[in-house]
This record gives structure tokens, C-alpha cells and sequence, in this order.
């Protein structure tokens, strides 16, 4: 019983003394509202925020399957063929080739490209594995490197 009467006089002590606030008290908390206000309302533009699945933007061309224009959120645009190597089928991973940039290569030679491309591919032949392969190529091994320094006598 006392400790309800407690909170009773603390609720009375907080609803009197809000009545007799000091203007200054009331100016700053409607400034305060006020700015809250506006930061809520605020619309700044926000930058998308692209995914790895919005990154790939997949348009068919020339009704050709597997073919199609990667756009990054950069605005770089180039010609991508994507396939299935080996027998293909939902086992096998798909893979994607980049023909070239967009301005550099047009529609027309990115279609032939793709067609050459897809010919190997049914030939049984992986041209992802090939490019990323001769990418780890060493250019000289370690046998050229010693004959060519060392004299002989």
C-alpha cells in the first residue's frame, strides 16, 4: 500500500511540475522534435546495392541460348555466353565465357563468336578450363631459367 502511494505521489510530483516548464525547457525540446522530424522525413537517394544474383543482368540475343550482356553497377557492359560443358545436363555446372566489352564487339560478331564457342563445347571441349588454364601457365621453368644464367665451359 505504501509503495503504490509512492508511485501515485511521483505521477502527481511529474504532472505538476511539466505544467510550470521554463519557456528555454519548452523551446529546446520542440527543437529537438522538431529536427527529429526532419530526419525522419528525409529522402536522400540511396545508391543500390546489388546482389551477386543483380550483378548479372541476362538479356538472350538473337535467340541464341546461352548468350547475353553482363551489366556490373559500374555500367560496364560485355557479351557473355553461358553453357554447360561436357554432356551438359542439370549434373553439370554452368560455366560463363566473356566474348568482349560491349562497345569493342558488336551484337553481330558476339553472335558468331558464340556459335564458334558452342560448336567446341558440343565437341566436348571446355573453353572457360582452356582460357583459365593458359592463365597459369609458367612462361619459362625452372630448366630455361638455369641454362641461361649459367656459362658453360
Amino acid at each position: 500500500m505504501l509503495r503504490l502511494m509512492g508511485e501515485m505521489l511521483k505521477l502527481i510530483w511529474w504532472v505538476v511540475t511539466g505544467l510550470f516548464r521554463s519557456r528555454a525547457s519548452l523551446e529546446t525540446e520542440i527543437l529537438t522534435l522538431r529536427h527529429q522530424l526532419n530526419v525522419l522525413q528525409r529522402k536522400a537517394p540511396k545508391r543500390p546495392v546489388f546482389s551477386n544474383f543483380d550483378r548479372l543482368v541476362f538479356a538472350s540475343l538473337y535467340r541464341l541460348p546461352g548468350l547475353g550482356v553482363r551489366t556490373m553497377p559500374s555500367g560496364h557492359k560485355s557479351f557473355i555466353l553461358e553453357y554447360r560443358p561436357g554432356g551438359g545436363g542439370r549434373g553439370v555446372a554452368t560455366k560463363r565465357f566473356t566474348l568482349g566489352a560491349y562497345g569493342k564487339l558488336t551484337p553481330e560478331q558476339a553472335r558468331k563468336d558464340a556459335n564458334k564457342l558452342l560448336l567446341r563445347v558440343k565437341n566436348g571441349e571446355d573453353p572457360q578450363q582452356e582460357k583459365t588454364a593458359a592463365r597459369f601457365v609458367p612462361v619459362y621453368s625452372f630448366w630455361d631459367f638455369q641454362t641461361g644464367y649459367t656459362r658453360k665451359s
